[in-house]
């Protein structure tokens, strides 16, 4: 077997109502008496318990002053904006009810003892019951004590100190005084900076700087506009002259207004002539000859008039003349040009002049400028600080009228009711729960006592802590605990009982496993008084009664409760006949050495199947370990008394020394030897 297992492990799980019913009967003492004691307690609470009586009001907080600005102080300089919800608004409420001042105020209206008024508080403090009704505006207030006036008269005097101290928890002290100093003050300020800026306009002579700005900007600008339109105006009218000077190099002073043709006396004077002397040329022709003088004179005279008659028109040409009227049109333009021109010119020196001096008015302007808008901010500062204290302190003179008559958001719905009917304690449920818990609490304490339990009282408990397998269990149970009514005598029949049969048929089931012509299998345990002698009995009558063959049963053990002090027996050096197959070698003799032990077993065991050696402890007893290495199977015996650690330890002892170990058999009975049920 491995060491290993010899380690202490947790308790087997209860996995079937067979194996808590088991756990159940191992603690029912403990169980019963726990629960028995529950109801005790509940009986004597639904006796005694005094009666409680509730007083309840309700307070509707609606959406107010309170809940829709803040306080006056609290404006004045950097905000943030803070979001409150009806949730919050209603938890602060329920919070200054619950504050210790106003319980104490009540307790000082109620009582003038001071050990009185603690215990009003301290009541206050534990029965006080406050409620926000959920998706309402509703806070329900409820008080709860011995008499119903008193519940009534105490909730009353907690609302009324409710409603003044939340005015007085709502109100600012001496807001409104320091309000009308910060006014004051303020406008004292104010008119000092007014002097000031007075004084710095008039050395500019405005009113107000930025309309003496603006107006000299503006004049500025149309100074420079009209400026600039008259250097326009200058250019375009001398361009003007210029192309009426042009225009007028071409014309005359005088034009010819009319020409009409009527007769030419000279023209007609010489075409006479010329005919008369072309007359003369042809007279003179037939007469002298073309070289004469007399023809070549008339020939050059004629020609001379040919040609001064060439020279002179045919018609008379009549001409009328006057003066120039587009001449005339151009010197009036340029008489009118020349007028605008001065008058732009002297127009643009005046603006000019003009422009020059209003620039120097904005130079100046400028460089006070600088002080008067700091001027100018620091009143409208003021001003706007001085509005804010203004409406800071009506807002503050308001609120102290309203405090003063205790208006506020708060509606008593329902005033304090004088109850008529306890309303605890719940007696009926004071018995339920008392049985509930007796019940629960009982079986608890059982399955509780199971877990730190450290005996062994399951085979789960043996295999877990202690390392070695379980073959047959003896619980605890009203049949297998009969008493003796008589000692067995040779040739009497022991009758095991169904439950001994199965368990110790486990462990013949494993013997008869073994292929040796005599087995012989050892029953020991790690302290006295386990019941190996029992066991040891019981298995060699289970084997007899098995149809087996022949059984041996040894006393090995020194215990002063051995099977032949048992079973009533001589101690003699050879087997005495207990039943049919079953013989006894009792202890013939005290502190006997293991050789001499051994050689009396096998020298009997050679007429026997098996042989069941009742060894006892082999922490008590010399030969006892001697015995068991030399078995051929060894059966440890525990019982819940058994201590683990020494089981272990005696487990480890076994094992070092070459013991085989068949198994466990863990004894919860006081079974004696041959008991009949």
């Amino acid at each position: 077997m491995n060491s290993s297992q010899h380690t202490p492990r947790s308790r087997t799980r209860i996995t079937s109502p067979k194996a808590a019913f088991a756990v159940l009967e191992r603690h029912a003492r403990i169980a019963v008496a726990i629960a028995s004691l529950i109801l005790v307690v509940a009986t004597l609470a639904f006796l005694f318990l005094p009666r409680q009586y509730d007083s309840t009001t309700r307070m509707l907080v609606r959406v107010g002053r309170e809940s829709m600005r803040p306080d006056p102080t609290a404006t004045l300089g950097p905000t943030i904006g803070v979001t409150q919800t009806r949730k919050s608004e209603l938890n602060t409420e329920a919070t200054i009810l619950r504050s210790l001042d106003l319980l104490q105020k009540v307790a000082a209206d109620l009582e003038k003892d001071p050990d009185a008024q603690q215990r009003i508080v301290s009541a206050l403090e534990r029965k006080l019951k406050i409620q926000v009704e959920e998706e309402s505006n509703v806070i329900t207030v409820q008080y709860r004590a011995g008499d119903p006036t008193d519940a009534q008269k105490t909730l009353s005097s907690l609302i009324d100190e409710f409603l003044v101290a939340r005015v007085e928890s709502r109100s600012t002290p001496k807001s409104t005084a320091f309000f009308e100093h910060r006014v004051g003050d303020v406008a004292t300020r104010i008119e000092a900076l007014r002097a000031d800026l007075r004084k710095q306009l008039d050395g500019i002579g405005a009113q107000s700087l930025d309309e003496h700005k603006r107006a000299l900007l503006a004049r500025q600008q149309s100074l420079e506009t009209a400026l600039a339109e008259a250097e326009a105006g200058i250019s375009i009218s001398r361009a003007r002259l210029d192309r009426i000077d042009a225009s007028m190099k071409g014309l005359a002073e005088m034009q010819v207004l009319e020409e009409t043709d009527g007769p030419n006396p000279s023209r007609d004077e010489i075409e006479k002539q010329l005919w008369t002397l072309r007359l003369q040329f042809e007279n003179s022709r037939a007469t002298y000859h073309l070289d004469t003088p007399v023809m070549k004179d008339l020939a050059a005279r004629i020609a001379r008039g040919e040609e001064t008659l060439a020279r002179l028109q045919a018609p008379r040409q009549l001409v009328r003349r006057g003066i120039n009227a587009n001449r005339q049109r151009l010197e009036l333009d340029r008489i009118s040009e020349r007028t605008t021109l001065a008058g732009l010119e002297a127009k643009k020196t005046s603006s000019a002049t003009e422009l020059e001096r209003t620039e120097r008015q904005i130079a100046a302007l400028n460089t006070h400028e600088g002080e008067i808008v700091e001027l100018t901010s620091r009143v409208r500062l003021l001003e706007s600080e001085r509005d804010r204290y203004l409406a800071a302190l009506e807002q503050a003179r308001a609120d102290v009228a309203m405090n003063e008559e205790r208006i506020s958001n708060i509606a008593i719905i329902q005033e304090p009711t004088l109850p008529r009917a306890p309303a605890g304690p719940p007696r009926a449920w004071i018995l339920i729960v008392g049985v509930v818990l007796a019940l629960s609490s009982g079986l608890g304490s059982a399955f509780l006592a199971d877990f730190f339990d450290p005996t062994l009282q399951i085979p789960s408990d043996v295999v877990n802590r202690v390392g070695v397998h379980v073959l047959a269990a003896l619980p605890k149970h009203r049949c297998l605990r009969a008493p003796i009514s008589r000692k067995l005598e040779p040739g009497d029949e022991v009758t095991l009982t169904n439950e001994l049969r199965r368990e110790f048929g486990f462990v013949v089931g494993h013997l008869l496993a073994s292929d040796k012509k005599t087995t012989v299998v050892s029953v020991t345990s790690p302290v006295d008084k386990t019941g190996t002698s029992t066991v040891a009995f019981h298995l060699a009558i289970r084997l007899a009664a098995a149809g087996v063959g022949s059984v041996l049963l040894v006393d090995a053990s020194d215990s002063l409760t051995n099977l032949t002090r048992s079973l009533g027996r001589k101690p003699t050096k050879t087997p005495q006949a207990v039943t049919h197959n079953l013989h006894l070698l009792p202890r013939w003799i005290e502190n006997c050495d293991a050789t001499t032990l051994m050689s009396a077993i096998e020298e009997h065991a050679a007429s026997a199947n098996y042989v069941i050696v009742d060894i006892g402890s082999t922490t008590t007893s010399g030969p006892a370990l001697e015995i068991a290495r030399r078995s051929d199977q060894t059966l440890f015996v525990l019982s819940p008394r058994a201590d683990v650690a020494i089981a272990q330890r005696n487990l480890r002892i076994l094992e070092t020394h070459g013991v085989k170990i068949l198994g466990s058999v863990l004894n919860c009975q006081e079974l004696r030897i041959g008991a009949q049920p």
